[in-house]
């Protein structure tokens, strides 16, 4: 799909998130039963390099639509080294440390949390997950996203 002409500014450099809509475009169409519609999106959400951002959790699980568990299982594992490293404190810790500078130390860890939650979840590992996910909320209440990861965790649902 082309980037909207209506929109007043240019498709993001990087992609913006357009791998996470390309990966649940991707279920949608399976679920319809346009497999091969299905593997272009899934192969879309791989098309900017996302590593070390929590983006890189749907093309993990895009990866792995597309039977790639081996890079899939990389991209989950350093998800959870990007935030563990920066609850420890590590410089340079990836995009999630870029955008921390100048917010309260709270707001920073409940990212890395939910990084590792993240991680966690693509891995399987839904109990650590959920717990990742409620430190970041009782950090941080107004995260989002991992309310609605701890939600779906929650309700079985992944």
């Amino acid at each position: 799909a082309l980037y909207p002409e209506r929109f007043e500014m240019g498709e993001p450099y990087d992609g913006g998130r357009a791998a996470q809509v390309s990966y649940y475009v991707g279920l949608a169409l399976e679920n319809l039963g346009r497999r091969a519609d299905a593997k272009a999106a899934y192969e879309a959400a791989l098309k900017k390099d996302k590593k070390g951002t929590y983006l890189a959790y749907y093309q993990g699980l895009a990866l792995r639509k597309l039977g790639d568990e081996k890079r899939a299982v990389a991209l989950f594992d350093d998800l959870i080294s990007v935030g563990r490293d920066i609850l420890a404190g590590a410089a340079g810790a990836g995009f999630f440390d870029k955008f921390g500078e100048g917010q309260p130390e709270s707001i920073r860890k409940a990212q890395a949390h939910y990084a590792v939650g993240l991680g966690l979840a693509g891995k399987g590992s839904a109990a650590e997950a959920k717990e990742a996910f409620r430190e970041a909320v009782r950090l941080n209440a107004n995260h989002l996203a991992a309310r609605t990861a701890l939600s779906r965790m929650e309700k079985g649902r992944v």
